[in-house]
């Protein structure tokens, strides 16, 4: 039996979810039957899970040897450069096209026909261009600013930014159209151009500045464009213009918060390098850099597979009418990514004090203390972003920013506080201390509006 405030309380989340519902913008019925996901959802997001992790294997591989030669080649001080800059390049780039690459995973299997696909592919080029253009003069500001780079490197770094906006809008489509296989060729074309680019450079010219790297990249992004030359082509051109307009609109609404969210994510994972440099110096950002690099990004792209499966899936699900099906296909793709974890993190503890010597070339017992929490940092960050789903869902992308921002607050002050008196190491930490916060923020909401979500489609 349930108490009175239980029971005020169900009401409560109900007549909210209610409102919710009422306000959300009015989309075109999804031609996708209820059933046409319900009998192989399980076996459909286990098999592009395998396709994405196999894609994920080599990036990740890659990314482990590529770091270890660059520090060689370069130092941990050019190595902290090229991370600081590169991290500024991406904090935009996923600011610019973060918004429409949700909309495009959020919205693109409610549109069925011909002409709305085509109108919908002429509002994400609009927002596409738009969005390149302010995040040029963004790049080019932020880079003179933080670095006083010269306007080589500048140019370099705003090349980067637009393949980078332009391959993850051709990578969102692919995915939105349940194209694993596709996604997996331009991940491995990429990373093997970023690793091999950089070297040829090095040995044709003998720089040893982290501008190379900033080539690779560049040169990565260009090579997995090519791999994803399939595919429908986006265009500037619709007859449907008020049809554009209020799709464009609905992508906005949704979409907007979640730029701001992206930004404040990013830096939630690479705002610790800046409070390095400003409390230590460019060669604590190297090495804590390198080590983050390799446990974090290769952590995540072993998890991510998971999350980048299961998104289009749940979507196409709920669009289709059938949303009490979320929380099964979520508690799926969290068994999956435990599992993974637990296999991972056992790796990573007996193995910690060897992989810093492959990275760094050196034995260094205060960089091998950063592995563990740096790994359990990504992992609690992949499962929140999985649990928040339903939050995107239901248009909670406010409430979202609002968790982010709190999990930033949490990750700064925490840096400023410690940093001084217990030197950057404890940066791993306070990422785990961000990414707990939003977790556990998510977690409630998304369990509480789940729950109202049922009640409501039990009694109707």
């Amino acid at each position: 039996m349930m108490s009175r405030r239980e029971k005020r309380r169900k009401r409560r989340g109900a007549w909210e979810l209610i409102q919710l519902l009422g306000s959300a913008p009015d989309l075109p019925p999804s031609n996708l039957p209820s059933n046409s996901l319900s009998i192989d959802i399980k076996k459909r997001l286990k098999r592009d899970s395998i396709t994405y992790l196999l894609g994920k294997l080599i990036p990740a591989g890659i990314g482990v040897i590529s770091v270890s030669i660059f520090i060689r080649l370069i130092g941990t001080e050019e190595y902290g450069k090229f991370a600081l800059l590169l991290s500024i390049v991406l904090l935009v780039s996923n600011m610019a096209s973060g918004w429409i690459c949700q909309g495009i995973l959020r919205f693109s299997s409610d549109y069925q026909s011909d002409e709305d696909k085509a109108t919908f592919r002429t509002v994400v080029s609009w927002s596409s261009l738009i969005s390149i253009v302010v995040g040029v003069s963004a790049v080019s500001s932020a880079a003179f600013w933080f670095m006083n780079s010269p306007w080589k490197v500048t140019l370099i770094g705003v090349m980067v930014f637009i393949s980078f906006f332009s391959y993850s809008v051709r990578v969102t489509i692919q995915q939105a159209e349940l194209n694993a296989p596709s996604v997996l060729w331009a991940e491995a074309v990429r990373a093997v151009t970023t690793l091999a680019v950089p070297l040829l450079l090095f040995f044709m010219l003998k720089n040893k500045g982290y501008i190379l790297l900033m080539c690779g990249t560049l040169a990565g992004y260009i090579m997995g464009l090519i791999a994803l030359r399939k595919g429908p082509l986006l265009s500037l051109k619709s007859n449907a213009v008020t049809d554009m307009i209020m799709m464009g609109r609905i992508i906005w609404n949704y979409g907007w918060p979640l730029a701001i969210w992206f930004a404040f994510a990013y830096l939630l994972n690479v705002s610790d390098r800046y409070l390095i440099k400003y409390f230590v110096d460019y060669n604590a950002v190297g090495i804590y850099s390198a080590i983050y690099d390799i446990v974090y990004k290769s952590f995540s792209l072993l998890l991510l597979p998971v999350t980048i499966a299961a998104h289009p899936l749940i979507t196409s699900q709920w669009n289709s009418g059938d949303k009490a099906g979320t929380p099964t296909l979520l508690k799926e793709a969290i068994k999956y990514q435990l599992l993974i974890f637990l296999f991972v993190i056992s790796v990573f503890y007996f193995s910690s004090a060897l992989l810093v010597r492959l990275i760094l070339g050196v034995d260094d017992p205060v960089a091998a203390g950063l592995v563990v929490p740096v790994a359990i940092g990504s992992f609690l960050w992949q499962i929140a972003m999985l649990i928040h789903k339903p939050m995107e869902l239901l248009y909670q992308t406010k409430r979202m920013l609002v968790f982010v921002g709190i999990a930033l607050a949490v990750n700064i002050v925490g840096n400023i506080v410690l940093i001084p008196v217990y030197g950057y190491p404890v940066a791993a930490y306070t990422t785990i201390a961000g990414s707990l916060v939003y977790l556990l923020l998510v977690v409630v909401t998304t369990i509480r509006r789940l729950d109202c979500l049922t009640d409501l489609e039990s009694t109707s």
